[in-house]
């Protein structure tokens, strides 16, 4: 690798990143800054609008309800503080015991708050992180915002009554904030609680119906207090209030034209309740219209508002109102024309950390994504092959066989040639050409499904004149007979468990967690040693239970002098497993290194098979493969009875159970499953539709290996000069409705000979000492796999003579793997 090269492309893709990262901090402060701002004008405002008792109940509620905007709402609140020439130091006073209050409770008074959002576990610097470190300490339970609030109002209220001479006016004043700040605390509460959690959770923020009705309603009260704070307030004759709250209702709009009257109605209200209906109106003018042209929208707007006003105060409407509906209904119009409402929309939206694609967490979930999806589709071509493999089946099962349809021939040539003049003609002299017509109207049965009397011979329909009718008889019984079939067969509509496709689907996602758990313990260790070989600052990841996988992230290799072979040497030392050769990938300006654990075992395999006497074919099946998961499977599958038919049920097995664990498939499951085939195929079949199964899983990573039999013959382990017998009584599979199948659990040895065989090699039912003799023999030990199945069959031949049955024998001898240390 050319260090050079490699510095330089660091350095590049590490520009873009901090670049990229700086134009998110740079969006996340303005956002914030532009927040904090508002609100702090938006607490003045309050602040300078006296109620009743000349009170400020609702600006003392928004400083009680506000989270990160706290210290800035009490900024405002000391601004209005000096409103008017006149300094209230009782509301500068009150304003700050309510801060103090709220950020000793929130530190500790504050239960519900959970450790994961500590201020010491915020992380972001310059504004952003200020925020953050505001939202924590202002983030406590409602009722302590509303006992705060209380608390400093109560401390205004009597700072008041003092300083006034105990004044029942001053009385009534503390009385009715000391209800109303903590009513307005709540409702304004819902509005920034959901703020807050979604600043906090970014993208991952989500809300119930319930908590955005009360968002929607805790907004609108935040903008009729806005509303009612600018009461009178007015710009180049233009009505502040009026501006505002036609915008606001329009944009509610938005939503939907309830939300838009509601809105309209609410915010009315606040302006004046002279004009409570105007804005409704407004609402529903606009959304009548906008779908046919939007400013032809603001100018229904516009009018419907000017309608009522008119009606409401005269003429003079035309003066005081009217330009400020002309004016808002234009500027929302506009804004929404050039899409300014979705840009500030997506502006302010809490967007999500820059974070890098190639980040170790990136790279396990697109590993993780990549193992799903090949697991599915595997299961999915599973189940396609068998699909096929079943219907064909079925469709040869269904029909009647040809010897049937012969005998169906035979019958009906009989029953209507038993009164025929011709019939000693027919069965005479001619019997040859009426046997003709027997094999061809099989053929057509066979073939066709019916027979047509146009094509048989022309000599033949001369010579009979009741070929119609024997050729109709044939085709009726053909169709009863298949009828029958049909009936009996199930295969092709038999019932797969669904408890084992949802256990085979569980099975694959429990086996995907597995894959990708991390173990926190070993990526400390690794990182250490990655340290140690002089490759700086990193992240390593380590996961997987069965196969270990190793994902670092972040190399230094600028100092390096780049031996992989040492690098790998440390790491298989830590971990105790042979590992592949690392890989290095220059990724976002990073260098990163993959390896994984290889195979621990390897094995090498043979086997052997032999018709029984006067067969020509096994009934046995034998077949070993490797599946995706690094398993090894060996399975010898004997038909019940001998020759084609139980040819077909091993074959059938066979297929069945290969396609399942080739899949990854559990072996349980898998079984499960070839039992409910055979018990719906042979359960109204005359014919014995049964298997025995023996089943060997060694995994090549630890050595394990798992037989499991049903019905099956012993199984044979050759270890060290010793032999040992793995049996287990059972009956073949497809006979009970529950699976009888044992497991037996053995960990391998290196050179190490398993030896699997069908019970055609026992001899008296279940014996197999010859065969254990015969392994002991020194010789064995030097074989190979095939020349042992193949010694096998002939002893066993030998041992049986003319009574020999189907005999199968498969070898594996495991070799394990020496690490390199």
């Amino acid at each position: 690798m050319n260090k050079e090269r490699t510095a330089e492309k660091v350095k590049t893709g590490s520009a873009a990143r901090c670049l990229k990262t700086e134009r998110a901090d740079g969006k996340a402060t303005l956002t914030e800054s532009v927040r904090a701002v508002a609100f702090g004008i938006f607490s003045l405002l309050l602040g300078t609008k006296n109620m009743i008792f000349e009170t400020t109940p609702l600006a003392f509620g928004a400083l009680s309800a506000s989270t990160r905007q706290a210290p800035f709402a009490l900024l405002g609140m000391i601004a209005s503080a000096f409103y008017a020439g006149e300094i209230s130091l009782s509301r500068i006073a009150g304003s700050c015991l309510i801060l103090v209050l709220r950020m000793l409770s929130g530190i500790f008074l504050d239960a519900d708050k959970k450790p994961k959002h500590r201020i010491n576990d915020v992380k972001t610097g310059g504004i952003v992180g200020f925020a953050e470190r505001l939202g924590e300490i202002f983030s406590e339970h409602t009722y302590l915002r509303m006992m705060s609030g209380a608390v400093g109002v109560f401390f205004i209220g009597i700072w008041r009554i003092i300083e006034g001479g105990f004044r029942f006016y001053d009385l009534f004043a503390a009385i009715f904030s000391l209800i109303l700040t903590p009513v307005s605390t709540l409702l304004f509460s819902w509005y920034f609680n959901v703020s807050e959690r979604k600043a906090r959770e970014k993208r991952a923020f989500s809300i119930t119906p319930t908590q955005e009705i009360l968002y929607l309603i805790s907004s609108a009260l935040l903008i009729c207090a806005l509303l009612y704070s600018l009461d009178g307030a007015s710009f180049a004759g233009l009505s502040i209030p009026i501006l505002i709250g036609l915008c606001a209702t329009l944009y509610s709009c938005r939503k939907g034209i309830v939300y838009g009257i509601i809105a309209g109605l609410v915010f009315g209200v606040s302006i004046s309740p002279t004009y409570t209906p105007m804005l409704a109106f407004c609402a529903i003018a606009y959304v009548s219209v906008s779908k046919l042209s939007r400013f032809g929208a603001g100018i229904a707007s516009c009018t419907s508002g000017l309608v009522w006003s008119i009606y409401v105060s005269g003429i003079s409407a035309l003066g005081t109102v009217f330009p400020s509906l002309l004016c808002a209904s234009m500027l929302f119009c506009t804004a929404e024309r050039i899409n300014v409402f979705d840009d500030v929309e997506r502006f302010f939206s809490p967007s999500e950390p820059v974070r890098d694609p190639f980040s170790v967490e990136a790279a396990i979930a697109e590993q993780r994504v990549s193992l799903q999806k090949e697991r599915l589709a595997a299961l999915s071509d599973s189940f396609c092959a068998l699909s096929e493999i079943f219907y064909n089946l079925s469709s040869r099962l269904k029909r009647p066989t040809v010897l049937d349809l012969r005998r169906i021939c035979e019958e009906n040539f009989e029953s209507v040639c038993g009164s025929c003049e011709s019939r000693e003609l027919c069965f005479g002299a001619e019997y040859g050409s009426t046997l003709d017509v027997m094999k061809k109207i099989t053929v057509q049965l066979h073939s066709l499904g019916t027979a047509d009397v146009k094509k048989l011979p022309d000599t033949f329909k001369k010579r009979c004149n009741y070929a119609p009718k024997i050729v109709e008889n044939v085709n009726r019984a053909c169709s009863v007979a298949t009828k029958k079939a049909f009936q009996n067969e199930k295969t092709e509509v038999f019932a797969l468990d669904y408890d084992a496709i949802s256990k085979i689907l569980n099975d694959a996602i429990a086996e995907n967690e597995e894959d990708f758990k991390t173990d926190t313990q070993m990526s400390k260790r690794l990182s250490q040693a990655i340290a140690d070989e002089g490759y700086g600052e990193h992240s390593v990841t380590a996961f997987g239970k069965r196969k270990l996988k190793i994902f670092a992230r972040g190399l230094d290799l600028s100092d390096n002098s780049g031996d992989v072979a040492a690098l790998r040497k440390k790491l298989e030392a830590v971990t105790g497993l042979a590992l592949s050769e690392p890989s290095f990938e220059l990724a976002f300006g990073s260098v990163n290194m993959q390896t994984e654990a290889k195979r621990a075992y390897s094995a090498e395999t043979a086997f052997a098979t032999a018709a029984s006497e006067g067969e020509r074919v096994c009934g046995d099946t034998v077949s070993i493969f490797e599946n995706r998961n690094d398993y090894l499977y060996a399975l010898v599958s004997d038909g019940m009875g001998t020759g084609n038919a139980a040819a077909l049920t091993s074959e059938m097995c066979n297929a069945f159970l290969r396609n399942m664990l080739n899949a990854g498939n559990k072996m349980e499951t898998s079984l499960r499953m070839l039992n409910s085939v055979l018990r719906v195929k042979g359960s109204k079949s005359e014919a014995e539709c049964s298997a025995t199964v023996d089943l060997v899983q060694l995994d090549l990573y630890s050595g394990a290996l798992t037989a499991v039999k049903s019905g099956a013959a012993p199984t044979l382990v050759l270890r060290r000069g010793n032999v040992f017998k793995l049996s287990s009584p059972s009956l073949p599979i497809g006979i009970l409705r529950a699976l009888d199948a044992k497991q037996i659990d053995l960990s391998c040895e290196d050179g190490d000979v398993i030896v699997m065989i069908s019970d055609g090699a026992l001899i008296d039912g279940d014996g197999c000492d010859y065969l254990c003799d015969m392994l002991r023999e020194p010789s064995v030990s030097h074989e190979t796999p095939q020349k042992i199945s193949e010694r096998i069959i002939r002893r066993a031949k030998a041992e049986a003579g003319e009574k020999s049955d189907d005999i199968s024998a498969v070898v594996i001898r495991v070799k394990k793997e020496l690490n390199n240390w």
